[in-house]
């Protein structure tokens, strides 16, 4: 019997490019300001990088794309200015309607819910602030809360999840978008259902969870 039910957030919940594209182009206009090229040089940049999955030292590479090399006052306007420009961005974010549907049937139901997600603390909470759901879930788990940060494929947050349900594995199913990641959930004996497109949460395997 399945007595309780967690979700990934970004592209499970919602459309993470909403966020990332309006942040990188905010950090492209502080760019700009500093360094004197058109932002729209600077955000063509980061939004190639971000569409060829490059998750790491982004910045850097796309300073050494335009410039050629990075500057010499880099790292102290990555601190003061870049970072805190990314992280403090605000866009308006929407959840897919399906999941808004879902969620609120599920909480209907007294459904226990759990999120499960990877990413900075400030920034995912954030996030699910901007998308006004936490108080949907009777407990949130943000993969760098944890010292040192657990992201998946690690199972930590999952065996939490487990442990602070009193569940077992297979009382439990998860929703994500990422097979390899989020999938890691199996060897806990959690269901595993891939979200490939916000449909994918409305189909009637899933609502007969609820019925």
């Amino acid at each position: 019997m399945l007595k309780a039910i967690a979700f990934d957030l970004d592209n499970t919940l919602y459309n993470q490019d909403d966020y990332e594209l309006f942040a990188l182009k905010e950090v492209a206009e502080k760019i700009s300001r500093l360094y004197g090229k058109s932002s729209d040089e600077y955000f063509y940049q980061l939004r190639e990088l971000y569409f060829s999955g490059v998750r790491s030292r982004t910045f850097d590479i796309m300073m050494q794309s335009v410039h050629g090399k990075l500057p010499d006052d880099w790292e102290e306007a990555m601190q003061k200015v870049i970072l805190p420009t990314y992280r403090a961005s605000t866009p308006n974010l929407k959840l897919f309607p399906e999941a808004r549907i879902l969620l609120d049937t599920l909480k209907k139901k007294e459904c226990r819910i759990a999120l499960i997600t990877n990413g900075n603390e400030l920034i995912q909470n954030k996030k699910i602030d901007l998308l006004g759901i936490r108080d949907y879930f009777d407990k949130i788990y943000i993969s760098d809360s944890y010292s040192p940060p657990s992201r998946k494929p690690d199972l930590r947050m999952f065996e939490d999840f487990l442990e602070d349900f009193s569940i077992l594995g297979l009382e439990a199913a998860y929703f994500g978008d990422n097979e390899d990641s989020d999938g890691s959930c199996v060897k806990l004996d959690i269901e595993f259902f891939h979200v490939r497109e916000p449909r994918d949460l409305l189909k009637t395997v899933i609502l007969k969870f609820v019925n």
